[in-house]
């Protein structure tokens, strides 16, 4: 049995995932965007000519936008700052910077 509570939330992260969606495309130009529906795989629908995708964590959602005639796919994940990944995984995708301030709390 699911808990009420997961359903809340989950049902929560759906609409700040579709709310985060329609703010892109309304940055990206579109004007009137349609609403986000679900494929049969519960994957975000786009409209034509429009690649995207949706993130969401407890507390954040997030979209990205752009045009498919430019690109074959993109993809947006979310990770907490203290990540599991393993450091040479972390370097091979983060500049100097970034490894500054993912690693700042352990250098203290």
């Amino acid at each position: 049995c699911i808990s009420p509570q997961a359903i809340e939330k989950r049902r929560n992260e759906f609409i700040l995932g579709r709310y985060a969606a329609r703010k892109a495309l309304l940055g990206f130009g579109e004007l009137s965007p349609p609403p986000i529906t679900r494929g049969e795989q519960r994957e975000p629908r786009w409209p034509t000519n429009i690649l995207g995708s949706i993130s969401h964590s407890e507390t954040l959602a997030v979209a990205a936008v752009t045009s498919n005639a430019r690109y074959k796919g993109l993809g947006l994940d979310l990770e907490h700052k203290r990540s599991s990944l393993a450091p040479q995984v972390i370097k091979k995708f983060s500049s100097g910077a970034e490894r500054d301030w993912i690693f700042e709390d352990q250098a203290q």
